[in-house]
């Protein structure tokens, strides 16, 4: 905030309008704690992860002993990123059967594996409690995972997952 007054500090965390002469647009201060959301399981949800989706299955490595396969810490790395972006009111939902539908964007080499990066969501979301589990009894709703688009901007990777709870 080089070359800022304090008059022009003190005006940017009241959340006022910009001011002629000032470097960067005023934006609101952000409330301290935002009320938990009430979520009814018939309500459609929808998450966006950006950043491109790891292939889980494709990067396991064996253990040391020979015996089965384990996720590096990079790959680790990776999912718990997307994890951190599942929103807060999401987790512990535990979700059965949802209809569930993949939607892709990607910006640079289309290289993608989307069957792999869908389990991978599927098992970010299990692990966080957002769906009950990936058995078929747990979820057996139907999976759509839709042609992946190019995007026109210069941007980050983006995977859209939308569930919509069964009807009971």
């Amino acid at each position: 905030m080089s070359g800022w007054t304090q008059e022009d500090v003190d005006l940017y965390y009241s959340g006022l309008k910009r001011r002629p002469g000032m470097e960067q647009a005023v934006t609101p201060p952000q409330p301290k704690m935002m009320p938990r959301p009430t979520l009814d399981k018939s309500d459609t949800i929808v998450i966006v992860f950006a950043g491109r989706v790891p292939s889980k299955k494709n990067r396991y490595t064996p253990n040391k002993d020979g015996k089965g396969m384990h996720k590096d810490r990079k790959l680790q790395g990776e999912l718990d990123r997307l994890a951190l972006q599942i929103p807060g009111h999401l987790r512990d939902l535990k979700l059965e059967s949802p209809e569930v539908h993949f939607y892709f964007k990607y910006s640079g080499r289309a290289n993608w594996d989307r069957d792999n990066a869908c389990t991978a969501l599927i098992d970010v979301l299990v692990q966080y409690g957002v769906l009950a589990g990936d058995q078929i009894r747990r979820f057996n709703g139907l999976l759509v995972i839709h042609p992946a688009e190019k995007s026109d901007e210069d941007v980050a990777d983006v995977a859209t997952v939308v569930l919509i709870p069964k009807g009971e």
